[in-house]
């Protein structure tokens, strides 16, 4: 598959340039500790959390919460004047179906609970550059779930019909897990371990995304 992704959006510049803006132009140390917090959709529980501003230097840890029920920590550091930035963090037991589905981005998934792990640097003045120059690694592993529709529905009934996965359309396709891990280096994600079993069908997958130009390159072996 060769396609382009599309980082750089509108919304993520102007909320780069506003925090890069009052970054520059505060600072203090704020504490912050609620049994609930919510801005919008995003609803955490059990936040605690500590922000300290200095010249341009923002540092966030701790950061825990309960995010939609599982447990999610962050450790993030940024100098706006440099433009570097450091992220550790995760979430344990995040039901990735729900969430996708609450965000607005799918509802095609149910279930999946899933483990995720992330540690990033880099170092931009965009959200471009600042995704071109990463190093670090992601981890996401997802437990059982459910597809919306059949085998045809999310291969093509020719594909389907040659690995003789036919089934009746409008059936939900059985998620037994789903592992991926990429390791970053300068902008480009390359997939060490990318594996999904449905049972009857597993795709292994290699190759790579380059955030820096957008570009998309991976092959998926069923």
């Amino acid at each position: 598959v060769h396609n382009r992704l599309a980082l750089d959006v509108p919304a993520l510049r102007g909320l780069t340039m506003y925090m890069q803006d009052v970054l520059l132009k505060t600072n203090g140390d704020i504490a912050l500790t609620t049994p609930k917090f919510v801005d919008g959709t995003l609803q955490l529980a059990n936040l605690n959390a500590r922000a300290v501003l200095n010249d341009g230097q923002l540092a966030l840890r701790p950061f825990t919460a309960q995010l939609d029920g599982s447990p999610f920590d962050l450790d993030l550091a940024i100098n706006s004047r440099t433009g570097a930035m450091t992220a550790k963090g995760g979430g344990r037991g995040i039901m990735l179906g729900d969430m996708l589905k609450k965000y607005g981005l799918s509802e095609k998934l149910k279930g999946a609970k899933t483990d995720l792990a992330f540690d990033l640097s880099g170092t931009g003045k965009s959200t471009r550059a600042l995704a071109a120059s990463l190093n670090g690694q992601v981890t996401i592993n997802a437990g059982e779930g459910t597809i919306a529709g059949s085998y045809g529905d999310i291969l093509g009934e020719g594909l389907a019909t040659i690995l003789l996965l036919q089934d009746s359309r409008g059936a939900q396709t059985h998620l037994y897990c789903a592992v991926t891990r990429f390791d970053i280096r300068q902008g480009v994600a390359t997939a060490r371990v990318m594996t999904i079993d449905t049972g009857r069908l597993t795709v292994e997958g290699k190759g790579d995304v380059n955030l820096g130009t957008e570009a998309l390159g991976l092959t998926l072996d069923p």
